[in-house]
């Protein structure tokens, strides 16, 4: 280095969009984990990570510095930083022992990747998926495709994105923001919440409907309404209240919420304990409390109503 002249030093600095660290702190309190796999060297990950919260604990990059062994940090930190070389040598011996290391990797709590090739991105995902996790996966470039088209949901940039990832994608964000995912999962969460809402509402008015007949049936109670008017009637109290409920606004701790299981559907044994035991009951307690009420205001007691129906069929002389 001679016969130069230091004229002066350039630094630059790509910062991530201001929406990203509270994105990731929602992402948390609703259950999902954000991890980062990136190209950059391990220093500058590591820095990005604590910048969008994606990292808040001590890595082993730390403890390294601490005096601990590389396998000891590893082992020790809930914070890993993973430079692409570490999985090469993982896989090394064979592709179970690989699999198992890099299964116990990404299950730690807060993960980074970094330097990593595209055909580690793939196996980053499968680990993932191996731990029995619903993976989704960002990316823009040619190189993000095999992950992307891997992931459960692909997920590509609209605009920075190139055609061979948003190919590969299921899902193509217009504005590449990564705050818009943590949007749709909140409202995806409130449809979902809305169509349990509707389906109780539904099972509900089934048990309002079902036990004057059985009250018919079983004790002679009179009905209170004909067949024909209670058509009528769920007409007009099934589908318009129902339609409403659609456009419910999600509730306060949505995202908060862990994830639901995989098992889970949207219609339950719960749910249907929920609308059939419980809100069923309610409101056919209050319709029959309101009969009562009624009838009784007009000269029927309630306990006159019995068989009532039986001797006005079979014997109406007995009044």
């Amino acid at each position: 280095m001679e016969n130069f002249v230091f004229v002066g030093l350039l630094s630059l600095m790509d910062p991530p969009k201001e929406t990203v660290p509270f994105a990731v702190k929602k992402c948390k309190s609703a259950g999902i984990k954000v991890i980062m796999v990136t190209g950059d060297q391990p220093p500058t990950a590591a820095a990005i990570a604590k910048q969008v919260n994606i990292i808040s604990l001590k890595t082993n990059e730390d403890y390294k510095e601490e005096g601990f062994s590389a396998a000891e940090a590893l082992e020790k930190a809930q914070a890993i930083v993973i430079h692409g070389d570490m999985i090469v040598k993982a896989f090394e011996e064979s592709e179970e022992d690989g699999a198992a290391t890099l299964l116990k990797w990404v299950s730690k709590p807060q993960v980074v990747f970094a330097r990593t090739t595209p055909a580690q991105k793939l196996q980053i995902v499968k680990a993932c998926q191996d731990a029995g996790n619903i993976v989704g996966v960002t990316g823009d470039g040619v190189n993000d495709s095999p992950a992307i088209k891997q992931a459960d949901i692909g997920i590509s940039m609209g605009i920075s994105g190139s055609d061979v990832s948003k190919d590969a994608a299921d899902m193509v964000l217009l504005n590449d923001d990564f705050a818009s995912i943590v949007d749709g999962v909140e409202e995806g969460r409130k449809i979902f919440d809305n169509l349990k809402k509707t389906v109780v509402y539904l099972l509900t008015s089934n048990m309002t409907e079902i036990w004057p007949f059985l009250g018919l049936i079983a004790l002679g109670i009179p009905l209170p309404l004909s067949n024909i008017f209670m058509l009528i009637i769920c007409v007009g109290t099934d589908i318009y209240p129902a339609l409403s409920l659609a456009y419910e606004e999600s509730e306060f701790d949505i995202m908060t919420r862990k994830p639901r299981k995989m098992d889970e559907h949207l219609v339950s044994g719960k749910l249907l304990c929920h609308a059939y035991g419980q809100m069923g009951e309610i409101a056919t307690a209050a319709g029959f409390f309101t009969y009562y009420t009624i009838m009784g205001v007009y000269g029927f007691p309630a306990l006159s109503l019995f068989n009532m129906a039986t001797l006005t069929a079979y014997n109406p002389g007995d009044y």
